[in-house]
């Protein structure tokens, strides 16, 4: 037996053969290699799988390397004549019987793209690169995946991009009729934005379905006393001269006469004081009512106090009165005389209290006859006027005409003859003079600074039957909210206010007094800092006959006041006029010019909306603008409706029409026309987008490419542009070839009632061209 050979059996590792060469590949036959034979025949050809699916791949010509069998040095050899001899898991080589060191035929993964394949009779792996880039995996070469299988996205507005089961590529699927690709996902083609609402023609309201594919439409019914119609969405009341709907109920439509009631003299709200009447809209006998505003809350003639070693530390309620401003802590209230600017402690602590601005007097909430207790608070039932220096009574107490629960937390507001009580959920109104209460409804306080007692100290004003609250919103602003409407303006604008938490004014004084606890503009330092400015107000004692109302101390047609229109301080917006009362679309219009405004592409910004994945006749989609203050003819505008006929409607009513005049009363109304007439639109061929910083953004609709019906002719491509600033409108055009003949187009803008219009061409008259409008034209329409 050859040395070599038993030291090969002995040890595997020395890797001689038996001819002193390196050990390879046996022979399928069992047989020793010659001297003219290589030292290890490589897998036969035959015996190489191809690359399939279900195969591992093994290539002649790539480069290999060799497993070579392991038999253990402690076990003889069996001697063999061929493979057959020597069993199950194993194999002859050379005369011995070796175990197989892979099963045979099997391939297994080395790598990410590399593939060991056994041989057939089991006794060593070749190792090859998978062929053609292809990946191995659970031990076969395959086509790398590009997708996960059965993921979908939208390869256009109508149909999805589908990955295939292997994920080695995508599928297009191609969405049912009257549906839309988003998010991978086939869906019924929207129209409008879900729960949206907007008035269609006659006056109806419709709301949006929960899909957004379609609308459902609901007359607005007719009210005793009343109109009805649909104003932005929803069904408004329009009274009847001389009845008002004071109680906001729309069933029982414009219930008081506003002639001859006490409770709403004039104007809803309206009450007349105790003692008078209503005749004529106004209130006759006694006291005429007044009107009292606060104009401006200066920061000269200045004075401060500081009351902390009187008081203690602060709580927050505070009255100014003639003479005096009363302050209270936690050890005392502190009176202080604002003449001598010396503070002394009052006979007791009083935390509800509040001030008559016309009386300059000190008004105390009581029940039993005995103001009530400090820092608890409990049931007001009665009023009383108390003198500071001594804390005794001035007359009798004044019995609420309904009992009121305060505890902290609560609001106080000073008015004239008046005081506004806030109990943490309700406005009560109180005349000082009589007692009487009067719901102004469920409150919540806008954004204030709170006192460490809670609640707030602040002003009421009166403004004919309208209530406003004067306070500290913030370290830097004061004030004012309307509480019929909740709409906040600024009284004043400040550098630093401090931790300020109750404001109050003396009208006779005219002054303007607070508290700060520390530092503020008012005084650098402080323990506890009281103070006061100066200030101007409106107080006018009026009385106007109906229809007229006191506004601000004027008599004022809520029926015709754009200021006023249907109650005081009520302002229609800019463009518009009060027509029985309710805001309408003005006269004035559009002025026309021809400004030079670049052209651009804006379908080819990444932003850009692109509509209709097929070619359209005759379609029309509503979008919400996303110009919240954009107004047009005076009205604010809400959603936009892109029809693929050449223009805009903004009345919030989806239409396609092929065409129309302008201006015309049917629908669709509200107009914007750059090229109105009958068109079909190709594949992608309307886009839109928003573009700039707020203040000056703008809302841009581009018809690239569109042709003319009737012939397919044309390649017209032109914008609209609807600006924030200015609530301009902008009509561009960087192509147009003259419609056919016969044609009509209409090219401007009509109001929302379709009775006037701003066009550069009507759209009535038959014609090859349109006036100036050609390639490269400009127009702009500013509102005068």
């Amino acid at each position: 037996m050859n040395t070599c050979r038993l030291a090969w059996i002995a040890a595997l590792a020395l890797g001689c053969s038996s001819r002193g060469g390196t050990l390879g590949l046996f022979p399928t036959d069992g047989s020793t290699s010659s001297d003219d034979a290589p030292a290890a025949d490589a897998v036969a050809a035959e015996d190489v799988p191809t690359v399939t699916d279900d195969a591992p791949v093994v290539s002649a010509d790539a480069p290999a390397t060799s497993d070579k069998p392991v038999a253990p040095a402690d076990v003889p050899p069996t001697p063999c004549t061929g493979d057959e001899s020597c069993g199950a898991g194993r194999f002859c080589d050379n005369g011995a019987c070796l175990a197989q060191v892979c099963p045979p035929g099997s391939a297994t993964c080395v790598g990410a793209t590399r593939i060991a394949n056994c041989d057939p009779r089991g006794a060593a792996r070749a190792e090859m690169d998978c062929p053609g880039g292809a990946a191995c995996a659970d031990g076969r070469c395959q086509s790398p995946r590009v997708c996960e299988p059965g993921a979908a996205t939208c390869a256009s507005g109508a149909s999805r991009r589908v990955c295939t089961p292997d994920g080695t590529g995508f599928l297009d699927v191609a969405c049912a009729s009257g549906e839309q690709c988003a998010s991978g996902a086939c869906t019924a083609t929207r129209v409008c934005v879900p729960g949206a609402t907007s008035c269609a023609a006659g006056g109806q309201r419709r709301v949006c379905n929960e899909s957004g594919t379609g609308y459902a439409s609901a007359a607005c019914t007719a009210r005793p006393n009343a109109a009805s119609g649909c104003q932005d969405g929803r069904c408004v009341l329009s009274c009847e001269g001389g009845y008002g709907d004071c109680d906001g109920a729309e069933a029982n439509g414009c219930e008081v006469l506003l002639a001859n009631s006490a409770a709403h003299c004039g104007a809803c709200g309206n009450a007349c004081p105790a003692g008078q009447t209503c005749s004529g809209g106004a209130c006759v006998g006694g006291a005429a009512p007044a009107n009292f505003r606060v104009n401006a809350m200066l920061t000269t003639g200045c004075a401060t106090v500081d009351h902390g070693a009187v008081s203690g530390d602060d709580r927050g309620p505070m009255a100014a009165l003639s003479g005096y401003l009363v302050v209270s802590g936690d050890t005392a209230t502190a009176s202080i005389n604002t003449a001598a600017q010396t503070t002394a402690a009052a006979p007791l602590r009083l935390d509800w209290i509040t001030s008559n601005l016309r009386t300059g007097q000190l008004v105390v909430f009581a029940s039993g006859g005995v103001p009530l207790p400090p820092d608890t608070g409990g049931v007001a039932r009665q009023i009383a006027i108390v003198d500071p220096a001594t804390a005794l009574p001035v007359g009798s107490p004044i019995t609420l005409s309904r009992s009121i629960t305060i505890a902290p937390g609560a609001g106080f507001f000073a008015g004239w003859d008046r005081a506004v009580v806030w109990d943490s959920s309700t406005l009560w109104d109180i005349n000082l003079s009589n007692g009487v209460v009067r719901s102004l409804g469920a409150w919540t306080m806008p954004t204030h600074q709170a006192c460490e007692f809670g609640g707030l100290w602040g002003i009421a004003e009166t403004d004919g039957a309208e209530t406003y609250l004067v306070y500290v919103a913030s370290a830097t602003s004061i004030s004012r909210v309307r509480v019929s409407t909740r709409a906040v303006t600024t009284v004043g604008n400040y550098s630093n206010l401090g931790d300020m938490c109750g404001i109050s004014v003396l009208p006779s004084a005219g002054r303007w007094f607070f508290h700060v606890e520390g530092g503020s503009q008012f005084r650098a330092t402080g323990d506890e800092v009281a103070g006061w400015c100066s200030a101007t107000f409106t107080a006018t004692p009026t009385v106007c006959t109906a229809p007229e109302v006191s506004c601000g101390g004027a008599c004022v047609n809520v029926q015709t006041s754009a200021a006023n229109c249907g109650a005081c301080g009520t302002a229609c917006p800019a463009g518009q006029t009060c027509s029985a009362g309710v805001c309408r679309a003005a006269p004035g219009g559009y002025v026309r010019t021809a400004p030079s405004i670049a052209w651009t592409d804006v379908c080819a910004l990444p932003a850009a909306a692109r509509m209709y994945a097929s070619a359209q006749d005759d379609n029309s989609t509503l979008v919400t603008l996303p110009l919240p203050n954009f107004q047009y003819w005076g009205r604010r505008v809400a959603t936009v409706n892109i029809a693929t006929n050449g223009f805009l409607s903004l009345d919030g009513v989806g239409s396609a029409e092929v065409g129309g005049t302008l201006p015309q009363a049917t629908a669709p109304n509200a107009v914007v026309a750059p090229w109105w007439t009958d068109l079909r639109t190709p594949i992608n061929s309307i886009c839109y987008v928003t573009t700039g910083a707020i203040g000056s953004r703008s809302f841009i609709v581009q018809w690239s490419g569109v042709n003319y019906f009737a012939t397919s002719a044309g390649a017209l491509s032109f914008q609209v542009r609807l600006n924030e600033a200015g609530n301009t409108i902008e009509l561009l055009y960087n192509s147009l070839t003259p419609p056919p003949s016969g044609y009509f187009v209409a090219v401007g803008l009509e109001n929302w009632e379709g009775t006037r219009a701003e066009a550069v061409c009507a759209g009535n008259d038959a014609m090859t061209t349109c006036g100036a409008v050609t390639s490269g034209a400009r127009f702009r329409f500013t509102p005068n």
